[in-house]
């Protein structure tokens, strides 16, 4: 699980750091991503991914490759439903390598009249079923999106 570290929040700040996991100062205390589930932050994760050099004929961990791992790696979060991944492309590395970045945004919904009528379960099959094809529409579109 990814943590973050040094954030500036009183509850974080307060806890008691590990005396044999001492960092530089402001760094010493870590919260898990879940931390945040409840607050639905607009982009939880972000990461930059490189591709291999491209003088390289055949890598063997092309960029798309390393994207499906990260988004795969996402996917196992327990808020799946409610995040789904973007790619933007960067500048290439001075080397020339492909980059991207990578983040994962607060899957936006369409708000449709009546939805919040239905039982609370439904609701959240018929999310889970919506964020399910965004999800497969971001595994499909990779292969157009990458250099």
């Amino acid at each position: 699980m990814n943590h973050r570290y040094g954030l500036i929040d009183r509850s974080v700040a307060m806890r008691p750091h590990q005396r044999n996991q001492l960092r530089s100062p402001g760094h010493d205390s870590k919260v898990s991503t879940r931390f945040f589930f409840s607050d639905e932050p607009t982009v939880l994760l972000h990461e930059r991914v490189d591709g291999p050099p491209p003088d390289r004929e055949n890598p063997e961990y092309p960029l798309d490759r390393r994207v499906r791992t990260k988004a795969e790696s996402w996917r196992n979060l327990l808020i799946w439903r409610r995040y789904v991944p973007e790619v933007l492309l960067l500048e290439p590395l001075p080397e020339g390598s492909p980059s991207v970045l990578m983040v994962l945004p607060l899957f936006e919904e369409e708000r449709r009249p009546g939805i919040a009528t239905r039982p609370r379960l439904q609701r959240r099959a018929a999310r889970a079923k919506r964020a399910e094809k965004a999800w497969d529409d971001f595994f499909m579109g990779l292969d157009s999106s990458l250099p």
